[in-house]
């Protein structure tokens, strides 16, 4: 599948995914967004925005982008 087809779906179908999908993603989203910054990435652990549960952990163990297809693909 195209990677703009999967981006397209992630972006306006995330109503569909699973729980544990949506933690996956703001798991992803969050920990990229607070990569070089260890203050801003301690908060949102304590504030539970970064969870790194099993779960969560291994959606996303082969990758980011796979983790998008394997997401589409279900």
């Amino acid at each position: 599948m195209d990677k703009e087809v999967i981006q397209y779906i992630i972006t306006y179908f995330r109503v569909l995914m699973t729980d544990d999908e949506k933690l996956a993603l703001k798991y992803q989203m969050y920990m990229e967004k607070s990569s070089d910054n260890s203050k801003q990435r301690k908060m949102m652990i304590e504030k539970g925005w970064i969870n790194s549960e099993n779960k969560t952990t291994d959606l996303l163990k082969t990758g980011y982008e796979d983790f998008e297809a394997n997401v589409v693909k279900e």
